[in-house]
């Protein structure tokens, strides 16, 4: 009797840990929702998660018009391409400097190789942003959120 009530403590301490482990869980989640589009900054962020949520159309609208811009089956390709690296990364956007209609925009991406080890490495990259019809749009991006035949 006295047994089965070690094992019945063991049992509910370890439902209370894990049932803890869920709910802190569940309230680390980032706040993953669009931001305001009036920045550079902002619109770089709205085209990043809008590619991480799959929202494809979304991202592809953020796209600066110019010379050699991918077409919806060019840009799908290299989505469909970039996927995987891109869930397994994250931007951090830093300091921005315009000139004019032209954005540029410090960013810092982890990257997750999702090995054993859970390896991560961190690049300094740019993105460069243009002012279109009043409105920021991406000109370039770094990798893996941009892909490498997009306006060549």
């Amino acid at each position: 009797m006295k047994q089965d009530r070690f094992l019945l403590g063991i049992v509910i301490g370890i439902a209370i840990i894990a049932l803890a482990a869920v709910a802190v869980f569940l309230v680390r989640q980032p706040n993953m929702s669009y931001t305001s589009e009036d920045t550079p900054a902002g619109v770089l962020q709205n085209y990043v998660l809008a590619l991480v949520l799959g929202d494809n159309d979304k991202a592809y609208a953020y796209l600066a018009d110019g010379k050699n811009k991918p077409d919806r089956q060019q840009f799908q390709v290299g989505v469909n391409a970039m996927e995987y690296d891109f869930k397994n990364a994250s931007l951090k956007v830093g300091k921005a400097e315009i000139f004019d209609n032209e954005a540029i925009i410090d960013v810092q991406v982890r990257h997750s190789g999702g090995g054993p080890f859970n390896d991560v490495y961190i690049s300094n990259e740019t993105s460069r942003m243009v002012l279109q019809n009043g409105a920021w749009k991406v000109a370039s991006a770094p990798t893996p959120y941009w892909f490498w035949d997009w306006y060549q």
